[in-house]
């Protein structure tokens, strides 16, 4: 049997800076022909080739990457350690005062002018609604505004509240703060949220002290409701001012057409045309039938006795003076032929003039019980703040929450780390790379 020679190299070696690898060590095995069983290794042309086999690994001791554990030592663990100390041993606590409130609106439906004209005491008790005020917005605003802290600073000393002796360097206000930064150190203490289908107010402000804590809530709502009846009392005073104009105004209009209808009563010396007109024909519907009776009776009287008598010339004169009456009152009533100065005429005048006189008045009712209405409005508070969770003294603090604060520290600082090594990994790979 021909010899088949094996040969097992040694693994090979871990790329890296170290020294080159042995050379690899071969092992050949000869079969019959080493031990003389059979013709030797060159005896026959048609010898198998060698089979190589590789050696089996050795073990090699695992070495520490030091510069991971150390930068994983300095980007993480002591940072962490640093803000828990801060954290644990020198953060103020911080006592937070909640308070909730609701603003509501009532509002009267005015009394018309027809139910006022008829009883007056019932002007102003108009059925009243109440419905979630559109100053709600407003206050949460004005909760968060620099306005409430220069109100506040009116009535407490809120820097002082911010900078007591247990205050840590890092929570305390600073001296000489401008304006704007000063706001947003107050912005960092305080949280306001707005529930929009309940309009219920959240107010929420932390100090280093429970009962500054308590003392800037119960200021905070006291100025809020302050601020809230001034816009309300503000929007009833306009609503009164513009009532009176407007009755001002209908005043002036009805004057103005009630001294039209009295010129015009002057000038034409008719009290009422209308009536003036009614009693015209009825003495002419009188005097007409006089008239008819008188003919009658001259007529009887000229068949019996002489037309000359002294009855039939009185007659004769009486009807006389009835048929000129009768004709200046048709004068008066339109049938001459000065028509501008008829009676018809001056009774469309003095019915135009009392159509605006009584338009006027209709408008002057409507503004005087519209004014009257806005005056009572105004003296009826209409715009309530219902504090219905007024804040309370807190007895335990629930900032700063250091232990979540240090956690999240932590995870974060190691995200970042975990990156950054990610980051060095994929440029050593690159560089040997490019030098294989």
């Amino acid at each position: 049997m021909s010899a088949q020679p094996v040969i097992r190299l040694a693994p090979p070696g871990r790329r890296g800076r170290r020294a080159p690898d042995p050379a690899p060590e071969v092992e050949i095995d000869a079969g019959p022909a080493a031990t003389g069983s059979g013709p030797g290794p060159g005896a026959e042309a048609g010898m198998a080739p060698p089979i190589a086999a590789p050696m089996p690994p050795r073990a090699r001791p695992r070495r520490v990457n030091w510069p991971a554990v150390i930068s994983f030592a300095l980007i993480v663990v002591l940072p962490v350690v640093v803000i828990g100390t801060y954290y644990y041993r020198h953060a103020a606590d911080q006592f937070t005062a909640t308070a909730r409130f609701t603003l509501r609106e009532t509002r009267a439906r005015p009394l018309g002018f027809e139910a006022a004209e008829g009883a007056p005491e019932r002007i102003g008790s108009g059925l009243a609604t109440e419905t979630v005020s559109h100053f709600t917005h407003v206050a949460a605003s004005y909760l968060e505004s620099r306005a409430l802290l220069a109100d506040l600073g009116a009535v407490l000393d809120v820097d002082a509240m911010f900078r007591r002796p247990e205050a840590d360097f890092w929570a305390r206000m600073p001296e000489g703060l401008p304006a704007e930064a000063r706001f947003d150190y107050w912005r960092e203490r305080v949280r306001v949220a707005v529930d929009g289908p309940s309009g219920i107010v959240s107010l929420q402000i932390r100090a280093f002290r429970p009962e500054d804590a308590l003392a800037l809530a119960d200021a905070a709502v006291a100025r809020a409701e302050a601020l809230v009846n001034a816009l309300s009392l503000r929007q009833k005073a306009d609503a009164v001012a513009r009532a009176e104009a407007e009755a001002a105004e209908s005043e002036r209009r009805l004057q103005a057409s009630i001294a039209a209808l009295s010129a015009f009563r002057d000038r034409e010396g008719l009290l009422d045309p209308g009536q003036e007109g009614a009693e015209t024909v009825r003495l002419l519907s009188q005097l007409t039938t006089e008239r008819i009776r008188l003919e009658s009776e001259l007529r009887v009287l000229d068949r019996v006795v002489d037309g000359d008598a002294a009855r039939a010339r009185a007659l004769r004169t009486r009807l006389a003076s009835i048929t000129g009456d009768i004709a200046q009152l048709r004068d008066q009533l339109g049938s001459g032929a000065a028509a501008d100065a008829s009676l018809a005429a001056a009774l469309g005048r003095f019915e135009a003039l009392e159509i605006r006189r009584r338009f006027a008045a209709k408008l002057y009712g409507l503004a005087q019980t519209r004014r009257i209405n806005a005056e009572i409005d105004r003296a009826r508070q209409s715009v309530f703040l219902n504090l219905f969770d007024p804040a309370q003294r807190p007895e335990r603090s629930d900032h700063p929450r250091r232990a979540a604060f240090t956690l999240l520290a932590f995870l974060g600082l190691s995200a970042g780390w975990a990156i950054l090594a990610l980051i060095w990994a994929s440029v050593a790979d690159h560089r040997l790379d490019r030098r294989g």
